[in-house]
């Protein structure tokens, strides 16, 4: 899954692994496809995808789709990035969690991160049906959906709402910035790093404001931005906050906490 198709690269691995009698299956957001002319990389690699699939198991069919909005909500946009394998490098059920489009920006220009787990066949079975969601492309009243596997935790958007019921407004109002101990935190105190592109909006505004607070509280937070709108850039004044040249594009949230 990605918001964005344009690297040379990629679609040459995955027509190539296509041809080899692999699954490509990739979602993309409908606007940026829509914008790419005849011959461009996505119907290229749709068209291409589309070949050889008569004799292949439903499973194994190769294709290329892409979806409105937030594909599963009314509004807002496409911005997932995830990518799933059930074999590679000789490892088994492999997730890849990342900001980066598949694009040559991507790859270049913008600061992106990228989390790899691998043997965790519970997230890739849980990705998998939210994969199947968006492709339905038609909105579902309960868009937003969480799980765990084991020490991990995954979120699937939008979450929309009221601001307190915000998931990430849910998880700083149960962090205490003293008494941390080991692992959690330094000397005694909560530790919070934030990488994000944008603070937007009410939620951006919310976010930066419980940041604060939690500042003011004595909590040791670092914060890379964007862009931050007039309201959220309060935050710059209160915690160590740096804009980054080179934007990042997600959100990179780690707390280490005392509860």
């Amino acid at each position: 899954m990605t918001r964005n198709y344009s690297n040379a690269l990629y679609v040459n691995d995955l027509i190539a692994a296509h041809k080899r009698g692999v699954s490509v299956q990739i979602i993309m957001a409908n606007g940026p496809a829509q914008s790419r002319g005849a011959g461009s990389y996505y119907p290229h690699t749709r068209d291409a995808l589309a070949k050889g699939n008569k004799k292949r198991s439903d499973e194994m069919v190769s294709w290329f789709r892409t979806c409105k909005n937030s594909c599963r909500g009314k509004e807002g946009i496409q911005h997932g990035k995830f990518f799933m394998f059930s074999h590679t490098g000789g490892r088994n059920n492999v997730v890849m969690s990342t900001s980066a489009n598949l694009t040559d920006a991507a790859a270049y220009v913008q600061w992106n991160d990228l989390l790899t787990i691998v043997d965790r066949r519970v997230t890739r079975g849980q990705l998998r049906p939210r994969l199947l969601a968006d492709v339905a492309d038609k909105p579902i009243k309960k868009a937003f959906y969480t799980f765990e596997d084991g020490n991990y935790e995954g979120w699937f958007f939008p979450n929309m709402g009221k601001l307190r019921n915000y998931n990430v407004m849910r998880l700083l109002d149960k962090v205490k910035c003293k008494g941390a101990v080991g692992d959690a935190g330094k000397n005694g105190t909560t530790v919070i790093r934030v990488s994000q592109a944008v603070f937007n909006g009410k939620i951006g505004t919310a976010v930066s404001g419980k940041l604060k607070g939690l500042k003011e509280r004595g909590c040791n937070i670092k914060l890379v931005y964007g862009v931050l709108n007039n309201n959220a850039r309060t935050t710059s004044r209160t915690s160590r906050a740096r804009r980054s040249s080179r934007t990042p594009t997600t959100t990179a949230t780690s707390t280490a906490t005392s509860t």
